[in-house]
């Protein structure tokens, strides 16, 4: 016993340093490629420049009047010549509609951007959860295993002295411990597997473990889901929706404000007389001039695109609903569910407390009273009970955090640590 503390003492400064703490997790989603690389894509989108300048087109022009290539029998002459300066001009409408859309779309980054973290986060989440009850119940089946080896130790010993034993009480040991030993090889392939995910995201190390000390309970899970107020349109993929119908109805304005200039441009003009005898007043200002052109569109040339705009239009606000309409029927539906499993659970533990074999266990007069085997019988059914408890606490809590990634907590700043007793901000 001295060199078990001896050991546990010398190795504390190495579990202290291998141990990660699951909001240290959590944190770690804000690193995920996914989440960096919609990052970027806001800073770039924010660096364009999507609306047009007010100057559409500047136009020179030059031209002859008269005679172009000169009147050989009287000499090169002409009448003058025309120099032109044309600005032709976008229209201010459309300017303006341009960056709304530019607007409309750093808005739909930025709530794709939560999204994704929100995403990125239940991601972990689940992985964390499979990781703390796999654990639990890999320890669980090893107790389990342990008692059928007592057990089967127990009869083997009655076979060896010649005692009377119970064939088919053997085979369901053997059975029992057979089958015990299949589930837990599963069960630890799929512990290694989502320990393998947690090091592929770059979470944990080999060496290291998950702090699950003040892991969430189920009277947690029941005291949050009833001060829990839903609201089905805070879930972010209704608000991605919703900002991609924002995006559908900027361009649909933008589309209507195509083709609508009534302003079309200036000219400045120079002409250039030629006069055979230059008058004694001669003032060139007079030769300038400034003309500006107007127009009427036709808003039908516009019909293609307009039709094309209101289609998007009226499919993202039909995905809107649809997703809202999801939300509300998912939302109800996991409550219900998680309700229920809650319901279920409280009545096992009542009903185990309840019973004559959880008072035989309590009692430690009990063990000496009883047979070793009927003694390993009563053990048996109360860790398999806690299993079970332990499968119910699983289901529960993947429920549980599934219903706050449609209610759109997960990702809602502050973030908080839905998995930890305290609730701690990260």
């Amino acid at each position: 016993m001295k060199n078990i503390f001896i050991w546990l003492f010398m190795s504390l400064p190495f579990l202290t340093f291998s141990q990660v703490k699951i909001k240290d997790i959590l944190n770690n989603s804000l690193l995920d490629i996914k989440v960096q690389n919609s990052i970027l894509l806001k800073n770039e989108v924010k660096s364009l420049v999507f609306n047009s300048p007010w100057i559409k087109s500047v136009e020179g022009r030059v031209g002859i009047t008269g005679s172009t290539l000169g009147d050989t029998i009287y000499g090169y002459l002409r009448n003058e010549d025309n120099y032109d300066l044309i600005l032709r001009m976008n229209s201010f409408r459309m300017i303006k509609r341009e960056k709304r859309v530019k607007k409309a779309l750093e808005a739909n980054l930025n709530t794709e951007a939560e999204w994704i973290l929100e995403s990125t986060l239940l991601e972990r989440y689940e992985l964390i959860i499979d990781y703390n009850f796999f654990g639990q119940e890999i320890n669980q089946f090893n107790l389990q295993d342990n008692i059928l080896k007592k057990r089967q130790e127990l009869v083997r010993e009655k076979v060896e002295m010649g005692l009377d034993f119970k064939v088919k009480e053997l085979l369901q040991i053997e059975e029992n411990r057979s089958k015990l030993s299949k589930d837990l090889f599963q069960l630890k392939q799929q512990f290694l597997e989502c320990k393998s995910k947690l090091e592929n995201l770059r979470v944990i190390d080999s060496i290291q473990f998950i702090d699950t000390f003040q892991f969430v309970t189920i009277e947690k899970i029941q005291n949050t889901l009833n001060n829990l107020d839903i609201v089905p349109e805070d879930n972010f993929e209704f608000q991605l929706k919703k900002s991609d119908m924002e995006i559908a109805l900027a361009k649909l304005d933008y589309t209507n404000s195509q083709n609508t200039e009534i302003f079309d441009g200036i000219r400045f003009s120079y002409d250039n007389p030629l006069y055979l005898t230059l008058p004694k007043k001669f003032n060139t200002i007079n030769n300038f001039s400034i003309r500006a052109g107007f127009k009427i569109p036709i808003s039908g040339n516009n019909n293609y695109r307009r039709s094309q705009a209101e289609i998007q239009l009226k499919e993202k606000e039909l995905s809107m609903q649809y997703v809202l309409e999801k939300n509300k029927f998912a939302n109800h539906d996991l409550r219900v569910k998680i309700y229920s499993l809650i319901e279920f659970y409280n009545r096992c533990k009542r009903l185990e407390t309840q019973s004559l074999y959880h008072s035989l266990m309590s009692n430690p007069i009990s063990k000496q009273k009883l047979e070793p085997l009927d003694w390993y019988d009563l053990q048996w059914t109360y860790e398999e009970n806690k299993f079970q408890y332990l499968s119910l606490s699983r289901d529960i809590t993947k429920l549980y955090i599934q219903l706050l990634y449609t209610c759109g907590r997960l990702g809602k700043s502050p973030h908080i640590n839905y998995l930890s007793e305290l609730g701690e901000v990260w």
